[in-house]
Order: C-alpha cells, then sequence, then structure tokens
C-alpha cells in the first residue's frame, strides 16, 4: 500500500469511533512470528499469510463474523455504523440456522 503499511491502516480503523468494531483481517506476504505478533498487537483478528487459498480466506472470515455475531447476542460488545448494519444482515442470514449459512461462493 502506497504511503502506509496494513499496520498504519489498522491502527487508524481502531482509533475511529465509526470503524473500532470492524475485525481485521490481515494477508501478507510476512510470515514471521514477528509479523503477526505485531498485527494482533495492532487489532487484527487474523493472520492469513501468502500465498493462500480462497477457500481459507472464506473460511475464516466466516469464522470471524459468526464469532462477531455471538459476541453481539451475548451482549459483549454493541456494534457501531455501518458495521452494526452488515452485522445485522448476518445476523438475519443465519437466525434460520445455528449450523451456519449455505453460501454458494461460486454463483
Amino acid at each position: 500500500m502506497p504511503g502506509k503499511d496494513g499496520y498504519q491502516v489498522c491502527r487508524e480503523l481502531k482509533s475511529d469511533v465509526s470503524t473500532r468494531d470492524v475485525p481485521v483481517i490481515f494477508i501478507s506476504a510476512l510470515g514471521d512470528v514477528l509479523d503477526k505478533v505485531k498485527a494482533f498487537n495492532v487489532g487484527g483478528v487474523d493472520f492469513i499469510t501468502k500465498p493462500f487459498q480462497i477457500e481459507e480466506v472464506l473460511a475464516r472470515i466466516l469464522g470471524v463474523s459468526f464469532a462477531t455475531v455471538n459476541r453481539w447476542e451475548n451482549g459483549k460488545t454493541e456494534p457501531t455504523g455501518d458495521y452494526a448494519r452488515v452485522l445485522q444482515t448476518l445476523h438475519h442470514l443465519t437466525a434460520s440456522t445455528r449450523s451456519g449459512p449455505t453460501i454458494d461462493w461460486k454463483r
């Protein structure tokens, strides 16, 4: 990213009240333990190293999303801004089945 690295972008997202609840998943060619630890220290919730498989990325996004919805439903967090609307939509999509949605990603 020109001018900023992912760590700085994550710090900025976490310092803004309207985006602080948005989970950040890092995708990077850097795979050193210290790079991963730094990502978690600035607020990242997951770290995927390149090269990656799209199925893994989608599974991790769904996992983070379900965990976030569960925290929201249990009153442990209160989503804000646009992210609240995204979570509400995800909640409605998953409310019918607790095993998760069936999504055809190839469409």
